[in-house]
């Protein structure tokens, strides 16, 4: 975790697929968490897909 003095950024969004789209959409996600893992400083990058819809 981030110690007093270091900067932290978080950044959240939300995507709507259609149901074609979605297992690649799915896989680019991992893909995409995996390669930021492995960027220097990158404490952590997941991708999470909701199981319960509200609405």
């Amino acid at each position: 975790m981030a110690t007093r003095g270091q900067d932290i950024i978080l950044i959240t969004g939300h995507v709507i697929l259609t149901p074609e789209h979605r297992e690649r959409m799915i896989a680019l996600g991992g893909e995409h968490s995996a390669r930021s893992r492995g960027e220097a400083g990158c404490l952590a990058h997941n991708c999470h897909v909701p199981r319960l819809r509200s609405g």
